[in-house]
Parts: structure tokens; C-alpha cells; sequence
């Protein structure tokens, strides 16, 4: 949706169709929302490189155990 309120003009944001009426009813910045999804991926992704590198050295852990 877009919000055509003169304080925000222009701003998208999610919102069910009664956002008007308040709470409980959702209303969220578009760009608020994104930061937040961007910032999961990213935390998910980090985690992903950190299970990598340690499959990684347990790896080589093995490799030299079974050249010794």
C-alpha cells in the first residue's frame, strides 16, 4: 500500500485492510519491514559460513589423522 497522509506522503507499508482501526490490526514501514529481512538473511547466512568453516576443519582434522 501506499500511504497518502500528508506527514508520510508517498511511504509504502503493509497493513491490513482495517490498519486504520488500530491495534491489533497490522501496519508496518515497507522499508522497516526489508531492513529487518535483510538483517535475518544476513544473520542466517553468517551462521551458514560459520557451520562451513567448522565442517571445513573437521575436515582437515581428519585428513591429517589419516595421513599420520
Amino acid at each position: 500500500m501506499m500511504n497518502h497522509a500528508d506527514e508520510y506522503p508517498g511511504r509504502m507499508f503493509f497493513g491490513c485492510k482495517d490498519y486504520k482501526l488500530g491495534p491489533p490490526h497490522l501496519v508496518k514501514w515497507w522499508d522497516e519491514a526489508m531492513m529487518e529481512e535483510f538483517e535475518e538473511v544476513r544473520c542466517t547466512m553468517e551462521n551458514q559460513g560459520a557451520r562451513l568453516t567448522e565442517a571445513q576443519n573437521a575436515d582437515r582434522e581428519d585428513l591429517t589423522r589419516n595421513e599420520a
